[in-house]
């Protein structure tokens, strides 16, 4: 609207010129002030970019986060899609469990299972324990299974049918990674990289592996750091307790 006001008025001023109405001092005065209004708004116009610049990296820096503890998962005792039997004491073969909580019909957690594999191969003369978990009620085991072969995943996957898993970790999106010791402890919660942005933008590749980052200091007995990083993803509903009974019949 600012823009067709000045328009406007050099039209005008043009018109009044031809007729030779201004003075050589009033044309002057004209283009000092229409410069001072289109400079004006260039440096509005900068200034909100500015802002918006601000926020999105404010945004984007609150999704790390350094809190002293995350929890830790209790008890393991479960079954993965092909009947063998996994525990919490056989842990103690390895030197740290990653568990990457999957949803079949989530876009965004199929597109991170090739990433998921080459980890897997990556950390496993290191003993790192790569397990997937379904904790969405609504699959299956024979989605599960049908998921599996699929998208080839080199990993053991169990259904999480009580939602026990997630409950424990705190998830609340999938796709999520947890990094535990063998006794336990939650030392890392989060997102696998940054190939997604907070606001669901998809780089062309990422820029910072955060699990595998976690990984690689657990096994240099250095600190992590951030323990925790908000994913982009897909929602994980997590049920009452009423409901998780009945899925379970």
């Amino acid at each position: 609207m600012k823009h067709q006001k000045i328009i406007t008025f050099s039209k005008v001023l043009l018109e009044n010129l031809n007729s030779n109405s201004l003075t050589r001092k009033s044309v002057y005065a004209f283009w000092i002030i229409a410069i001072a209004v289109v400079f004006a708004i260039a440096v509005v116009f900068a200034i909100g970019i500015q802002i918006q610049a601000i926020q999105a990296k404010d945004f984007e820096e609150n999704r790390f986060s350094n809190k002293s503890t995350l929890g830790e998962i209790k008890t393991f005792l479960m079954k993965d899609i092909e009947g063998k039997i996994y525990s919490k004491k056989e842990w103690d073969k390895f030197s740290g469990v990653v568990m990457v909580f999957l949803n079949p019909e989530c876009p965004v957690s199929n597109r991170y299972i090739p990433e998921l594999n080459r980890l897997t191969k990556k950390f496993k003369d290191e003993k790192i324990l790569f397990l997937g978990i379904y904790s969405d009620l609504d699959v299956t085991v024979p989605k599960i299974r049908e998921h599996v072969k699929e998208y080839q995943i080199r990993f053991p996957v169990f259904q999480d049918e009580n939602q026990q898993l997630a409950r424990a970790g705190g998830i609340k999106i999938v796709p999520s990674s947890l990094l535990i010791k063998p006794a336990g402890e939650i030392l890392y919660r989060g997102r696998i990289d940054d190939l997604y942005s907070a606001t669901g933008k998809r780089r062309p590749a990422a820029q910072h592996h955060d699990l595998e980052t976690a990984i690689r200091q657990h096994l240099n007995h250095r600190s992590i750091e951030p323990v925790e990083v908000i994913p982009f993803g897909c929602p994980l509903e997590i049920a009452t307790n009423s409901k998780t009974t009945q899925s379970s019949k």
